[in-house]
């Protein structure tokens, strides 16, 4: 991702801001992500009144942002959150933003990493992909049998969705990872699950996870710590749903339920629950 920072004394187009308080005709610090290639504006907010000078990025995307401000910023854990006093109305500022803000708004089916999803089709008779990028045209690929179980996601955390299946005869993921254009095969999972893979612990990167009906239980490899995590929710009839409902940038275990039309959502931001009837269960 390419980051941004300046100063502005016109309105920009905000995108899950941190702060969207503008006064015109004062320059107001701006944080700007924009995606690989350019063309979708991942992330972009307002700092409050003064200037932006430098914005760095670490390996897990983290903004780290300085600058000079003569105004009131959000604060949040601030080391010295009034400002210094003494003769100058200018004060410096250091500000980290999470990483999570960003990763919130990667879309789902994006096989060329642009921010915008593909039109993509499986065929389960020859087990090729047909995609139609909206960066650069169509592509096809080979990938998968016809018993296969398309699984596709963001695997190994370069933006883009990788090509993947999770075979039930041998319980194993076949994933072809978009950044080296290798193949990874992982067993997880047994005869009789259903995949649902997410993000689930918010490192960028989609984790193996099926739901087991037998059991209403949750399997998930977290990728971050290549560790197990098991939570029951959810019964036999429930088809597994799992996004980002709350927004925190990490995916909720959730449900839907065919016989009440009702979605059961466990959000992660709260450990809290939500249900809301929406659809049919047919």
């Amino acid at each position: 991702n390419a980051h941004v920072i300046g100063k502005v004394r016109t309105t920009i187009t905000l995108v899950d801001p941190v702060s969207s308080a503008f006064t015109p005709g004062v320059d107001h610090v701006f944080i700007t992500t924009l995606n690989p290639t350019g063309s979708s504006l991942l992330f972009s907010t307002f700092f409050g009144p003064g200037e932006g000078r430098e914005v760095v990025a670490d390996n897990a995307g983290n903004i780290y942002a300085t600058g000079r401000t003569f105004g009131n910023l959000p604060v949040m854990n601030a080391i010295q959150p009034n400002p210094g006093g003494g003769s100058s109305t200018i004060d410096a500022f250091v500000a980290k933003i999470e990483v999570q803000k960003i990763r919130a708004r990667r879309p789902k089916f994006d096989f060329d990493g642009d921010g915008k999803a593909d039109v993509s089709i499986f065929r389960p008779d020859s087990g090729a992909w047909y995609l139609l990028n909206s960066l650069n045209g169509s592509s096809d690929t080979q990938f998968g049998l016809s018993s296969d179980k398309i699984v596709p996601a963001d695997y190994d955390g370069d933006g883009k969705t990788d090509v993947a299946v999770w075979r039930e005869s041998n319980s194993t993921w076949y994933i072809m990872q978009s950044s080296s254009n290798s193949m990874r095969a992982n067993q997880f999972g047994a005869n009789g699950d259903k995949p649902a893979p997410a993000d689930f612990d918010g490192d960028g990167r989609a984790d193996l996870a099926v739901y087991r009906p037998s059991d209403g239980r949750w399997y998930i490899l977290q990728s971050s710590t290549n560790s197990l995590r098991a939570d029951q929710w959810g019964v036999s009839e429930d088809k597994p749903v799992p996004a980002d409902f709350d927004g925190d940038g990490r995916a909720d275990l959730a449900v839907f339920r065919p016989s009440q039309s009702t979605w059961y959502i466990l959000q992660s931001a709260t450990n809290s629950f939500r249900g809301q009837q929406w659809g049919l269960g047919t």
